[in-house]
């Protein structure tokens, strides 16, 4: 269950059967003490409506990142040096994935670019950190070390994971 956890860490309760034995799942069940009915009394009651309906598992989910030894973590990062628009760039560490946010005003519009799926197991390589606090603390010294007009250029993380050839996936929003 705890690789289950981790791979797929927005699994749902209800979605476990499918990642773990339904031996296992069955045993929560009934330790937990979650009503399962055999046989349906009330006409009005579909069959497969025999499992909990919603069950929420965040303190399962936290539990499975202590003993795997990996938490959640998020922080800022430098923006660029124009300071007449919002901006931020925001990076999410969580279960060996990292995820960098950056939100921008161009064109009278408000941008919300999301790039996820990052390796964040690569990243600590590159950057030769052991966790994810580690990761906060090789960006900021790497902006820190960057040309100004390199600073001023709010991708420039972006920038450093396609010098780099890590992949990531590509999401853009915007709000007029």
């Amino acid at each position: 269950m705890l690789v289950a956890l981790l791979t797929y860490p927005d699994i749902t309760f209800q979605d476990l059967p499918m990642y773990i034995p339904q031996e296992v799942y069955d045993h929560m069940l009934v330790g937990l003490r979650f009503p399962r009915y055999g046989h349906v009394c009330n006409l009005s009651i579909h069959p497969r409506h025999r499992k909990p309906i919603a069950v929420e598992m965040t303190t399962l989910q936290q539990d499975a990142r202590e003993i795997a030894g990996e938490d959640m973590y998020s922080f800022l990062l430098p923006p660029s040096h124009q300071q007449d628009a919002f901006q931020e760039l925001a990076v999410y560490l969580e279960c060996r994935r990292m995820e960098i946010k950056v939100t921008h005003v161009k064109e009278d519009a408000l941008r919300f670019l999301t790039f996820s799926k990052i390796d964040a197991e690569k990243v600590q390589q590159l950057l030769n950190v052991s966790d994810f606090r580690g990761i906060e603390t090789a960006l900021n010294d790497m902006y820190n070390t960057l040309p100004t007009e390199e600073q001023a250029d709010l991708f420039w993380l972006i920038h450093w994971l396609d010098r780099n050839d890590l992949k990531y996936d590509y999401i853009r929003n915007e709000m007029k």
